[in-house]
């Protein structure tokens, strides 16, 4: 008999997506970093310090915008054609409140820092970025429910284009300072949600009222969301409190060379994995898709992170340039606390896929309420301590997520602390393969020796992952190796 969708194996139903969504994002990041060098060549870390206090406030915003409901119609995959124009029609509504809002306090950012006063045209600029995402909400729902990733990497990498390449390096060529990255942020946000609606062309016909269980399941997803995305906002802005905007722009370059593309990589195998957990019911399947996939997205996480711990020197000076000094160091910790994140990602995506809510809220909660207590009770002197107490909240908070996730499936813990340990065996291939390397090159060209550790931590980690020990990941890897037939 043939399998159904829902039937077939959740190997097979992985491996077109995720070509898509690390396909797609690894153009992304190419264009991330590319444009990253470019523009730090052209602005001074202070136009990053006053777009990076801004951008802290706005991620806020914007899930207060989303009200949780792209994550909520996820999971109810077969209502969002019933729902689109209602939501849509909401969610601009909300977001144009929100954005008026956000207009009126923006002066309040001078009460974290005097010299921040050009922070607040910026923040009032952006604050109509969360009203351009509305208009998309329910198009990128109904994509990824769909699992049609293809259309949808396709519109987030030509939405990336037109801001960094169309708008945001030529304005800063002739001149425009932050509001080149303002304008690129707006015309980005603009374009994705063209894009989604034409590809997913969502219906006009239904009701113009939101389910109201559907708002209250988007208003669940929405606190969680904004409980995340608030610990993540809370570093910049201390920062900029504690040493300044020039400090808090080396900060935003390091978290783009290092925390973005980390996210990228989690966040990415987590959006596919999303609805599967959610359309699995048995514990069984839960755990034989859990165990491997954790243990394959911690690995590749891990690795690369050791990657840019090792070479941060060489990342800073090639892609940054000698200016940006004051990024290596964050760079180290900020990539320690990416993969941190990257862990809480993926097994956040099982707990909340399961409906797991309650307890997800109350953990997030606690790693705010620690790291802000953590922050106002030790008041650390600079960036880098900042980012120390930032890495031990999160070892915390991941330990505390693994152990409920793990509860969720219905996994013992042996197995669970067994794909653990196979989470660092792709991360010791790649430190053995640079440390025999980074001597070598220590006196070479930024640009060149770089060039030469990627290609080595490349190679080093696709051979620790295609022969790795343990069989389930081992079976795994080859399996998203072979094309479906």
């Amino acid at each position: 008999m043939a399998a159904t969708p829902d039937s077939a194996p959740a190997t097979i139903r992985m491996t077109p997506p995720l070509l898509w969504v690390y396909g797609c994002g690894a153009f992304g990041m190419l264009l991330q970093i590319g444009g990253t060098a470019i523009l730090a060549r052209i602005l001074a870390p202070q136009s990053f310090g006053e777009i990076a206090v801004a951008a802290a406030v706005l991620r806020v915003a914007q899930h207060v915008a989303n009200m949780g409901m792209t994550t909520a119609l996820t999971r109810e995959a077969g209502r969002i054609e019933a729902a689109a124009r209602a939501l849509i029609l909401f969610s601009v509504g909300f977001s144009l409140l929100l954005a008026g809002l956000l207009w009126i306090c923006a002066p309040m950012l001078l009460w974290l820092q005097p010299e921040a006063t050009g922070s607040i045209p910026v923040l009032r600029a952006l604050a109509f970025t969360p009203v351009l995402a509305a208009c998309g909400q329910a198009a990128a729902a109904l994509l990824q429910s769909r699992l049609d990733f293809r259309r949808l990497g396709l519109a987030q990498l030509a939405a990336q284009a037109s801001g960094q390449i169309g708008v945001a390096i030529p304005l800063a060529i002739l001149g425009a300072g932050t509001w080149s990255l303002v304008c690129g942020s707006l015309v980005q946000a603009a374009m994705l949600a063209a894009l989604v609606l034409m590809f997913a062309r969502p219906g006009w016909r239904g009701p113009l009222a939101v389910p109201a269980d559907l708002l209250r399941l988007g208003f669940r997803y929405m606190l969680l969301r904004l409980l995340d995305v608030s610990g993540q906002s809370i570093p910049p802005l201390a920062i900029t409190a504690m040493a300044g905007l020039a400090a808090t722009g080396s900060f935003d370059r390091a978290f783009a060379l290092s925390v973005m593309p980390l996210d990228w990589l989690a966040t990415g195998l987590a959006t596919v994995l999303f609805p599967i957990y959610a359309r699995q019911t048995a514990q069984a399947e839960n755990a034989r898709l859990l165990l491997p996939s954790i243990a394959l997205g911690g690995g590749v996480l891990f690795a690369v992170a050791i990657g840019m711990l090792m070479a941060r020197d060489h990342l800073v000076l090639a892609v940054l340039g000698p200016q940006w000094h004051a990024a290596t160091p964050l760079l180290g910790w900020l990539a320690a606390w990416g993969f941190l994140r990257g862990l809480v990602v993926l097994n956040g995506s099982l707990v909340e896929a399961r409906s797991s809510l309650r307890f997800r809220s109350w953990q997030q909660a606690g790693y705010v309420v620690c790291l802000a207590g953590l922050l106002l009770l030790v008041r650390p002197s600079g960036a880098d301590h900042i980012m120390m107490l930032l890495v031990a909240v999160e070892v915390v908070n991941v330990a505390l997520l693994f152990w409920h996730a793990a509860h969720v499936a219905g996994l013992a813990a042996l197995p669970l602390l067994r794909s653990l340990l196979a989470v660092f065996y792709p991360g010791l291939a790649v430190a053995v393969s640079l440390a025999l390397v980074l001597p070598v090159t220590a006196a070479w060209p930024a640009a060149t020796a770089l060039g030469l550790c990627i290609g080595l931590s490349a190679l080093a980690l696709a051979g620790s992952l295609y022969w790795h020990p343990a069989p389930a990941l081992r079976s795994l890897v080859r399996s998203l190796l072979r094309r479906p037939a």
